[in-house]
């Protein structure tokens, strides 16, 4: 408790010293979530706010390299389980939709009910600072937003993934369930009847659960941290001026947002490719990438799976099919030492480069399992994919790929040798290299760098007290007024008159004239 003391001492003087001395803001980025993944999309933002002159406290479970001297880490003790690895023998039964939602749901209630209760959350909530943004993700908990009631500070949402069904309303942005698929359902944006009428259900149904189970589930656990006259949660995530979200058109597709929506995909490759000197590049993988002229497959399934707990059958399969090719190089992420001491061409380590890996010209095609992080760098390196979804959003990500023509997708049930080996072949002939290279040029140039984006967006909010320009009253809506369904139930009601009234006046004629008939 004393270097926390210290630390959050330390923090005080600094805000106070940069006020006086410069235009600089004390921003506070609080992640319940302990997820490195999502962690990895975050990071770049806050160092380079940090870079900026900006005062930046982080409370999270991943310190930093090298922070610069205004980043201040207020790292979580182990209290919650860091879920970075995880057994494929976990998601062999693949989750239904609502199974899904369950999942992080629970996960979400699990994190935020051990941060409130920690010593390092009790302490910056009741220190002195004065923040004048707090940047949090927004995921599977709006939990974090508590923090913009007890620090009066507006907030800026940040999401590793696609916006979740729940995000849409209370920014105000339209959702479009005939081309926009959602998170949890692995369509593309050109979805059949089926597809449609499957995804306009999922996303109300996921909306309602939201609704009726995780808003009133987060309330008990803030008024049970923070006592009954806390406001709801529905109350405080409309301090979100803005959300950051990892997306961008080109692999993802086009969205109506509104402008406070803001698309940074692929931030941490353009920041570390940026950044990159040939003093950090990894000396033994360049020479294996140099000297593979006949090409590398890298395989990779992130950093949350584990690859050495992928069944022996799938394994030998891949390597087979691999054989089959003649002379290519595999660098593979795996986690142990299991493997076979007889596949000299393969290469393994616990930890991969990846950004130099697939950023090098040999590399010929890329086995993921469909991550964001892993397919935003293919398509940043112009690498041709075989992805096999493993669970959440990684079967959106790996459909919206193949839509894009960047490879294929294979599924892990069917991982055989001779599918496996029809796969590579497929993508090693080189018919995704056109549709790969467009994709990778949309996504590398863009009007302004995703770091200078968020960095703008950032000062400009603060600079503008929660940029009150760029809120729509969309958001203040109930579902039943932002949706006109007030406006359809009166045409409903106009039209049932009409019918009623023009059914009526044509049985009056149909009857006055058959009574005429009838005189005659």
């Amino acid at each position: 408790m004393g270097e926390l003391t210290n630390l959050l001492m330390k923090i005080f003087v600094a805000n106070c010293f940069l006020v006086q001395v410069s235009v600089s803001y004390n921003i506070l980025a609080l992640f319940h979530h302990p997820g490195q993944s999502h962690f990895a999309f975050f990071e770049p933002l806050l160092r380079g706010l940090a870079e900026k002159d900006h005062n930046v406290t982080v409370l999270g479970y991943f310190p930093i390299n090298d922070p610069p001297e205004n980043y201040h880490d207020v790292v979580m003790e182990a209290n919650v389980p860091l879920r970075n690895e995880m057994d494929l023998k976990h998601f062999e039964k693949q989750q239904s939709t609502i199974q899904a939602f369950r999942f992080i749901e629970n996960w979400g209630f699990e994190f935020c009910d051990k941060v409130f209760a920690s010593d390092e959350f009790k302490f910056i909530v009741s220190s002195k600072v004065k923040y004048d943004l707090i940047i949090t993700e927004q995921f599977n908990n709006d939990c974090m937003m508590v923090a913009t009631y007890l620090l009066n500070a507006p907030a800026v949402a940040m999401s590793s993934c696609n916006m979740m069904p729940w995000h849409f309303q209370r920014m105000g942005t339209p959702f479009l369930p005939s081309f926009m698929p959602i998170t949890f359902m692995g369509n593309t944006e050109s979805m059949n009847f089926y597809q449609r009428l499957k995804h306009f259900v999922y996303f109300h149904l996921l909306n309602y659960l939201f609704t009726t189970s995780t808003i009133p589930r987060t309330n008990i656990i803030l008024k049970k941290h923070f006592g009954p006259d806390v406001p709801s949660i529905e109350l405080l995530v409309k301090n979100t001026t803005a959300f950051f979200i990892n997306q961008h058109y080109s692999l993802t597709g086009v969205r109506p947002y509104i402008p406070t929506i803001v698309e940074l995909g692929g931030l941490q490759v353009f920041t570390a490719m940026q950044r990159r000197k040939p003093k950090d590049y990894d000396e033994e993988i360049q020479k294996i990438l140099d000297s593979s002229e006949s090409g590398v497959i890298y395989i990779s399934w992130g950093s949350l799976i584990r690859s050495d707990t992928l069944p022996i059958s799938k394994r030998n399969a891949i390597l087979n099919a691999i054989h089959r090719l003649n002379n290519t190089v595999v660098l593979w992420k795996w986690e142990n030492e299991t493997f076979p001491e007889t596949q000299n061409h393969v290469y393994i380590r616990k930890w991969m480069p990846q950004a130099q890996i697939l950023c090098h010209p040999n590399v010929k095609v890329f086995m993921t399992h469909g991550g964001l992080l892993g397919s935003s760098e293919a398509a940043y390196c112009g690498v041709p994919v075989i992805s096999t979804p493993i669970h959440a959003d990684q079967f959106l990500n790996s459909n919206l790929m193949q839509s894009r023509g960047m490879g294929l997708v294979l599924d892990y049930n069917d991982m055989t040798e001779d599918n496996i080996y029809r796969a590579l072949s497929d993508v090693l002939s080189g018919k995704y290299q056109k549709a790969v290279k467009q994709v990778s040029y949309a996504f590398r140039k863009r009007p302004m760098d995703p770091l200078e984006l968020g960095i703008w967006w950032v000062e400009h909010i603060i600079e503008t007290g929660g940029s009150p320009l760029t809120k729509t009253i969309g958001s203040e809506f109930s579902w039943f007024k932002y949706f006109s369904v007030d406006v359809m139930c009166v045409f409903g009601v106009l039209l049932g008159v009409v019918g009623w009234f023009t059914s009526h006046v044509l049985n009056v004629v149909s009857t006055g004239s058959s009574v005429k008939i009838k005189k005659e």
